[in-house]
């Protein structure tokens, strides 16, 4: 496998049933890859010095937060949001992942890389 990094992409809204996975997402994505870098992108109201956008915050190597946008329901902004993240490392192999994906055979992955 190259030693150039893997960008591991997701997003999450307020939505407890997606939120609530982000730390085992983190850390699970860090064990297969260690040397990823893990981006969060946040559909959030909340001001970055909200103890939820802190602790997203803690929960990742690169963080964006995102205002809701009007008459968009927040999911649809988080997919979204997932392709226009990837624009911004468009040098690096990225993976755009929902945030409750998880792999069972890591090796088919890495084989394919």
């Amino acid at each position: 496998m190259s030693d150039k990094k893997i960008y591991i992409i997701t997003t999450t809204n307020e939505i407890e049933t997606y939120y609530s996975f982000l730390p085992t997402s983190y850390s699970t994505w860090k064990k297969i890859f260690p040397n990823c870098v893990y981006v969060l992108g946040l559909i959030t109201p909340k001001s970055e010095s909200s103890d939820f956008v802190k602790r997203c915050e803690e929960l990742c190597d690169v963080f964006y937060k995102f205002r809701p946008l009007e008459n968009v329901e927040s999911g649809v902004q988080a997919k979204t949001t997932r392709m226009y993240l990837s624009t911004l490392f468009e040098e690096e192999v990225c993976m755009i992942i929902d945030i409750d994906y998880y792999l069972l055979k890591p090796s088919f992955l890495i084989e394919k890389i």
